[in-house]
């Protein structure tokens, strides 16, 4: 009866006791449809006290009883620390940032401007360039230029050379992250990065080629915004 009376063509229901379990319904159901493992939480959430639920909710003052739930060795994704923002302590509190802290703030931080204000996505072309090389531009609410650069092969370097238009051709800051910066070294349980190191920034001119490592995220980013043409 549920079934048919809802919207859209639903042919079967579960009944759950708790927003908790129907969280971890929701998290299964979308691990199963889209073929990813990973999860992406707000900061201060709140899904549930069950173990699925409990692991994507994100809070500093949730600590001290080691992690949510086990790491599972036969999923492709699992890892040992390696996939968190932190390591963590044998506390449970947040230890060395990973990539994932690093990229993270990268992308929310540098190439997007942080706030509720209304970015434009630009066209991006790249001519002659590798399947494994993807650029995003965005066009930031304070006019600046915002550039994200992945170089996804694992072994080659890929140089680029940006033809900007004329309101973003100021000077740039050029951020990176890759190799050079972080090593994860392997060992199981006690796996731990042998090399973190954070970002690195540097100025660049519009005109200066830029060399991208393998396995890297750059953000390019206008120091100035446009200029509004006088009506």
């Amino acid at each position: 009866m549920i079934a048919k009376i809802s919207p859209g063509a639903l042919d079967r229901i579960l009944l759950v006791s708790t927003g908790g379990e129907s969280n971890e319904a929701a998290l299964r159901m979308a691990k199963l449809v889209t073929g990813r493992h990973e999860i992406v939480a707000m900061s201060r959430s709140w899904h549930g006290v069950t173990a699925g639920a409990a692991a994507a909710t994100y809070s500093s003052s949730r600590k001290g009883y080691g992690p949510n739930t086990p790491v599972n060795q036969h999923q492709p994704c699992a890892g040992y620390g390696n996939l968190t923002p932190f390591i963590a302590e044998a506390d449970g509190g947040a230890g060395p940032p990973t990539p994932v802290y690093y990229s993270s703030r990268l992308i929310t931080q540098t190439w997007l401007q942080p706030g509720d204000g209304l970015h434009r996505f630009l066209p991006v072309s790249l001519p002659g360039a590798p399947a494994t090389l993807r650029a995003y531009a965005v066009r930031r609410p304070d006019g600046r230029l915002g550039l994200l650069l992945l170089n996804r092969s694992p072994n080659a370097v890929a140089e680029v050379r940006l033809a900007l238009p004329k309101w973003a051709a100021t000077p740039l800051t050029v951020s990176q992250y890759g190799p050079a910066q972080y090593h994860w070294h392997e060992d199981g349980p006690r796996g731990r990065p042998d090399l973190d190191l954070p970002p690195t920034t540097r100025r660049a001119r519009a005109a200066d080629p830029l060399a991208l490592p393998p396995l890297s995220l750059t953000v390019v980013a206008s120091d100035r915004p446009a200029t509004p043409r006088a009506r």
